[in-house]
Parts: structure tokens; sequence; C-alpha cells
């Protein structure tokens, strides 16, 4: 299924669970995924989704992919700290700690604001 980044989809529903389109935002390309969710987690997900304000089924998947893409990120900086200074190593502190924090703080901030 091909889009460009101006096309809207809406979200097709079944009884087992959503379908889902997927925004390449690279490409202009969808990708179509289907999921099959329990009845009540259906209605978990929209009853959710209002909370922050979106407005689909799509919407909300796409915003927990967005949330695990950016747990996979952390993992993965986690595991390469841990491979470069080792699992008993303590995180630095004092000045410079600080510094890397707040780099670290604009970095997570403007990588969110995508």
């Amino acid at each position: 299924m091909g889009g460009r980044s101006g096309a809207k989809r809406t979200p097709a529903s079944t009884d087992q669970g959503a379908i889902l389109c997927i925004f390449d935002y690279m490409t202009g390309r969808m990708t179509l995924v289907q999921a099959r969710v329990p009845e009540p987690d259906a209605h978990r997900l929209d009853d959710d989704a209002e909370l922050p304000g979106l407005s689909s089924r799509s919407e909300a998947v796409r915003e927990g992919l967005r949330l695990l893409h950016r747990r996979a990120r952390r993992a993965a900086l986690a595991q390469d700290y841990d491979a470069f200074y080792g699992t008993d190593a303590t995180a630095p502190t004092g000045e410079l700690a600080e510094i890397g924090d707040l780099i670290a703080a604009q970095t997570a901030h403007d990588s969110t604001a995508e």
C-alpha cells in the first residue's frame, strides 16, 4: 500500500482486533500490519487513546511503537555501556556527569520533538 506523506489513512477494525497502517516518513510509504488483540484490550486501547487525544487505534498503536522504539534505544545504550565499562561499573558523578546529563536530556527532548 503506497501513499504520500500528506495522505491520511483511517484504520479498519475487525472483531479480532485492529488493522494498523504504519507510515514510513523516509519513503512516504505505508505498511499494513494486522494485529489481533482480545476484545477487552481493544476497548482498553480505545479508552487509553482518548486521554492523550489520539483520534484512532492506529494513532494509539503508532504511539505505542514510538515508546517501544525509545525503550529499545535505551536498552541498547545500556547494553553498549555495560559492554564498554563492564556490568560492575558505576555511573560517573560530579560536574562532568552533570554536563553529560544536560546534553542527554536535550538530546532526548530533541528526539521526541520529531
